[in-house]
């Protein structure tokens, strides 16, 4: 099987200005994807999506290959898939052409090579899965959650679990946006990286965190020079 791992990375970001290639403990937070999906000895090509020249310039100079996206494609409205397929496509065109593909967003730096090769495994070995992701349990179960309209508040699922012990709630996952993996037929086809039947790949709390503002990447600065990693994944 030839994997192709791409990762998304385009100029524009609201919450955090330059976000992809802001420097976390000295480095890009760009090149920690890069540096993981070559790590991992599983992923025969590294791919950055990108639209902003100097993205591309980091890139490369981390060893991934880059693909340009039209601007229509890096918009805050503009969903993934495009950009994705868009690549797939440009490397189609040079003769190039992978089995698998796995999503890398550039904002999961403590993803780990070794939480990649676990993830690309458990795909491999399974007979039924149509896709994997990784996931993390919810901080706080849905079943506890409000929807809010008109300044009144109301339970999202149903008011009698909003007092109900944890422990007799089913287990809840939320996607952690570190790893998806599929066919590259399954992608093209479906236009989706969720495809039933999904199997799930649990990852911890350190190797969840998805820099979405500054103290998210605080938090990242802090594990990198403070705390040893040993996260191995769980397959559920």
């Amino acid at each position: 099987m030839s994997v192709l791992g791409i990762i998304p990375a385009r100029g524009g970001s609201k919450s955090l200005p330059g976000k992809n290639i802001i420097e976390l403990n000295g480095k890009p937070l760009l090149s920690y994807s890069i540096n993981a999906a070559k790590e991992s000895g599983v992923i025969d090509q590294v791919v950055v999506t990108t639209d902003d020249q100097k993205i591309a310039t980091i890139a490369e100079k981390y060893g991934a290959d880059v693909v340009m996206r039209p601007k229509e494609l890096a918009t805050d409205s503009c969903h993934t898939f495009p950009a994705i397929e868009h690549a797939i496509e440009t490397l189609e065109g040079r003769g190039e052409s992978y089995d698998t593909v796995v999503l890398l967003q550039p904002t999961s730096p403590l993803r780990t090579a070794l939480n990649i090769r676990e993830c690309l495994k458990i795909f491999h070995n399974s007979e039924s899965a149509e896709s994997i992701i990784s996931v993390i349990e919810c901080e706080h179960h849905p079943y506890k959650s409000l929807t809010k309209s008109n300044g009144n508040v109301t339970a999202l699922i149903s008011g009698e679990y909003l007092e109900s012990p944890r422990q007799s709630l089913p287990d809840a996952y939320r996607p952690n946006g570190a790893l998806y993996v599929l066919s590259t037929n399954t992608l093209l086809n479906k236009r989706r990286f969720y495809v039933e039947p999904v199997l799930a790949y649990e990852m911890d709390i350190r190797s969840s965190i998805d820099i979405d503002n500054i103290e998210d990447l605080e938090l990242c600065e802090f594990y990198l020079c403070n705390k040893p990693h040993s996260n191995t994944g769980v397959h559920l």
